[in-house]
């Protein structure tokens, strides 16, 4: 699961702006077996933060590709520079859109991290229940992704 670093950064929120941070994370996963053999076992997670920053109906945006306290305050800072800067060039202000209630979302599903060799173990008894059933194929591949969405086989 994913820390909670965004909440204590509200400190930094301009009062006179909406602003907006978040975090996010990233999961992909890919097996490949070819006749039985492993040719590809992949796993890869990535984390980073980003912001928009409202300031009369101007926006400013900024991100990062990392995940730390010190990324959110330099993220949240540089959206809010950018929405100033755009809001300070404008002849008239835009309407803006009502303010949101704080909080912190939470994932809608639950993020269920099974071992890598638990799916290996599942997509080899997968591909010798094929050759089993199916003796004489000439080619079989049992291919297994996931990403944030979730899981799926062929």
């Amino acid at each position: 699961m994913i820390d909670d670093i965004i909440t204590p950064q509200a400190r930094f929120f301009s009062p006179d702006a909406q602003s907006v941070l978040r975090g996010h994370e990233n999961r992909s996963r890919r097996v490949v077996l070819l006749k039985g053999s492993l040719v590809q076992n992949a796993r890869s997670e990535s984390r980073g933060i980003s912001a928009r920053v409202t300031k009369n109906g101007r926006h400013g945006f900024s991100s990062v590709a990392s995940y730390s306290e010190k990324d959110a305050e330099t993220v949240l800072r540089a959206a809010t520079e950018n929405a100033l800067f755009l809001d300070g060039r404008a002849a008239s202000p835009r309407p803006t859109y009502p303010a949101l209630t704080g909080g912190l979302v939470t994932p809608h599903r639950d993020i269920i991290d099974t071992e890598q060799k638990r799916i290996i173990d599942a997509c080899k008894a997968i591909d010798q229940h094929v050759a089993d059933k199916y003796p004489d194929l000439l080619s079989r591949t049992v291919v297994y992704t996931e990403d944030s969405q979730g899981p799926a086989a062929t």
